[in-house]
């Protein structure tokens, strides 16, 4: 009976609340690493995709670019000549600044936003010249009775009848600087295409440090786990080697199961079929196949940082376990007589 009731506390008590506290000790390191982030943002494969097929648009898709009523081929390959890798890697890594640095003051709402100051400086000078000639030399020729510029717009939109792409070029590179100082100066990362739910909502507010009350729920999950596997080994082991045995038992189940999953997530296991989904998948967004795949490539690198902690982990408990087992080892069986002698005088 006693030995029923321990399995049952290490099956229904320990093992969940072992794989609670070990889940979040392996998402600690890298869960709030800023590095870790910026890292993974900064990989250049990302970025030279992001700049073909009609990407760029949404990075400046605000009502004064709409109202232009550019077409979006036109505007996309003029918007290469102003837009580089290099600005686009400095926004991400801008980005997940802001969000670690709101994170950390506990803002009641994260807002990440692209800077548009430096796209609007890029637009300056030759760049500028770049973007009215290759904005005038994608533009299609303008419909019967359409204006070459929209109401309400500034630069033209088609070339008109008796234009050439020379005239059009000077007038886009005339109205450019009045459109660019139109633009706003940021705006929010919530807004993009699929981004919407990033506006995160806290309705209340935490006190102390985010790290910090993670480094505690681990702490106090794993202190419940243990409490656990000794409960169920006082119950289940008769002397301290048998004890110790149960609970290095209880403690090899967990650890081995993660250091399993590690291997599983930093071998080609898991990160090949993980990378062809990627590639294959149907993101149903403006992002071309190119930059899906660079995405796939830069992926499976952050998975096996994951699958690392997750066997360190995994490993940190074994060891543990096998620790408690050649402790049980070295100790003494207790002896099960119990019978006790009496003396009785002889008269």
């Amino acid at each position: 009976m006693r030995k029923s009731l321990a399995l049952f506390i290490v099956i229904a008590v320990f093992m969940p609340l072992a794989l609670a506290a070990m889940s979040l000790a392996a998402v600690r390191p890298w869960l709030l690493d800023r590095a870790f982030y910026t890292a993974l943002v900064s990989d250049a494969r990302l970025y030279e995709p992001m700049l073909t097929d009609e990407v760029p648009i949404w990075l400046i898709d605000v009502e004064v670019i709409a109202a232009q009523q550019i077409p979006d081929n036109a505007l996309s390959a003029a918007l290469r000549e102003v837009v580089t890798p290099t600005l686009l890697r400095d926004q991400a890594v801008q980005a997940v600044n802001q969000a670690f640095d709101q994170l950390d003051r506990f803002d009641n709402q994260m807002t990440i936003t692209f800077d548009l100051i430096s796209v609007k400086a890029a637009f300056t000078g030759d760049a500028g010249a770049r973007f009215a000639a290759a904005l005038a030399a994608a533009l299609p020729p303008c419909d019967a009775g359409q204006n070459s510029i929209a109401d309400g717009g500034l630069v033209s939109r088609c070339i008109a009848p008796g234009s050439t792409t020379t005239e059009t070029a000077s007038q886009i590179e005339f109205a450019l600087p009045v459109l660019v100082d139109e633009l706003p100066d940021e705006i929010a990362f919530n807004s993009w295409p699929g981004m919407d739910a990033i506006g995160w909502r806290f309705g209340w507010r935490l006190s102390g440090n985010v790290r910090g009350l993670l480094d505690l729920a681990v702490l106090l999950v794993a202190a419940m786990a243990l409490a656990a596997a000794v409960a169920a080994s006082a119950l289940g082991g008769s002397d301290p080697r048998g004890q110790l045995r149960w609970l290095s038992s209880s403690l090899f189940a967990p650890g081995s199961l993660f250091v399993a999953a590690g291997f599983v997530l930093g071998s080609p296991l898991l990160t090949g079929p993980v990378s062809r989904s990627l590639t294959t998948a149907r993101w149903n967004t403006v992002y071309s196949e190119a930059f899906e795949q660079a995405v796939a490539e830069v992926i499976v690198p952050a998975i096996q940082r994951v699958g690392g902690s997750v066997l360190q982990v995994g490993a940190i408990v074994c060891l543990a376990a096998f620790v408690l087992l050649i402790v049980s080892l070295i100790t003494p069986r207790r002896s099960t007589s119990d019978a006790r002698y009496v003396e009785v005088p002889v008269s």
